[in-house]
């Protein structure tokens, strides 16, 4: 019935007149990330989140808004990292449905219903976040929200932004692609937004756009498409039309911005890289062909590990023969989703499944390592590894 009332009752809306549209059945039926939120129960976040959430780079202490928090998932994993957060929407069932999953399970963690137009004392926060909230609101507002933002945050503060779709896109792009499935014989619609995309998609973003918009009121502005881990790429216009999402960092201080880029896209350093690890032997049912076992990872280096990183750090492994043989090089990896800072220890879950050919009666290693993606191995000078047991039942 309020969506029905919205669409209804409203011409070209701002984005006050559509807060009742926001209703519980958007969040757990429509919005971006609802199926992985159903089945986790707000314990995993879809792909863009990640994406955001490697830029927030949360750290114990910080205090960090995060704007539109919707269903309250990226303030609850940046508040289990350590983080004081806050996560604000307008929107009373966005709220609701946020306190009900993750309410009493963070005491560094509150959600409030509130505008950002209207919010005070933003001075007190490091970070703010806005994860999919620019394009749904008109572009007056928005300028009047950047201008307060900037002239209030923290002054080592930062801006971070994601925003989808890439209006480039759909305007250039699609037409193109559209075009093209005409001449094979396919279908596809004129306009590809979905119900809830037209109604609440009232300023959808250029990376141009946002760029020029973010300049007048930060110093410093990075703003790019793709994924995260371009954050360093140099496009062209015509590349970044063909991207759907759009990232942004806007700060005052330029040693903040470059060092956020210096941090996120640079190449590891082997020398830097020491890790212990430890697990129990393996024990394999047979037939079976994956496992997952205990792993504890310590670092004690001084390069950080994390799968959100222009060059990911995993966890791996090798299958070697009793003799030493190598059967089994390049083994599954298995994402460290959760940064392993110098000197911290997680125990994870690794993901292990078998080449074919093993033979049951027999006992093999596994070993187990990290790998820096297109860089290197952690254990290619014979250190930073585990060997395990590995046997059938």
């Amino acid at each position: 019935i309020k969506l029905t009332r919205a669409i209804c009752d409203l011409g070209q809306p701002g984005y006050s007149a559509l807060a009742d549209a926001y209703t519980e059945s958007y969040y757990m039926t429509d919005c971006g990330g609802y199926s992985e939120f159903k089945m986790s129960r707000g314990r995993e976040m879809e792909p863009r989140l990640w994406g955001v959430y490697s830029l927030v780079e949360p750290s114990r202490g910080e205090r960090i808004l995060d704007v539109g928090c919707g269903r309250g998932e990226l303030a609850f994993a940046l508040a289990a990292a350590g983080a004081q957060v806050e996560g604000v929407d307008y929107s009373e069932d966005a709220i609701a449905v946020a306190k009900k999953t993750f309410g009493g399970k963070c005491g560094n963690l509150r959600y409030t219903h509130a505008d950002i137009f209207k919010m005070e004392h933003l001075d007190s926060f490091d970070k703010i976040v806005m994860a999919d909230v620019v394009e749904h609101i008109e572009q007056e507002v928005l300028e009047k929200i950047f201008e307060k933002i900037a002239g209030s945050l923290n002054p080592n503060g930062c801006l971070i932004i994601h925003t989808a779709p890439n209006r480039d896109y759909y305007e250039i792009t699609y037409p193109e692609i559209r075009e093209q499935a005409r001449r094979l014989g396919c279908w596809k619609p004129r306009n590809p937004r979905s119900y809830y995309e037209q109604l609440m998609h009232i300023n959808e973003q250029t990376p141009a756009g946002l760029e020029k918009t973010l300049r007048k009121y930060f110093r410093q502005v990075r703003v790019w498409t793709g994924s995260v881990r371009e954050m360093d790429a140099e496009k062209t216009a015509e590349e970044s039309r063909r991207d759907m999402e759009i990232f942004a960092v806007a700060c005052q201080e330029a040693s903040l911005l470059e060092g956020s880029i210096r941090k996120f896209t640079a190449r590891p350093e082997w020398d830097s890289c020491r890790v212990e690890l430890e697990a129990a032997d393996i024990t394999v049912p047979a037939g079976e062909g994956g496992y997952t076992t205990a792993v504890t990872v310590r670092n004690l280096g001084s390069e950080s590990f994390s799968f959100r990183r222009k060059y990911p750090i995993n966890l791996a492994y090798h299958i070697l023969d009793r003799e030493g043989d190598m059967l089994l090089f390049d083994g599954e990896r298995t994402f460290i989703y959760d940064e392993i800072k110098p000197g911290m220890e997680r125990e994870m879950q690794m993901r292990l499944r078998l080449p074919p050919g093993l033979d049951p009666s027999k006992e093999y290693i596994c070993r187990l390592t990290l790998v820096a993606e297109g860089c290197f191995w952690f254990d290619r000078e014979g250190g930073n590894k585990a060997d395990v047991r590995l046997r059938f039942q």
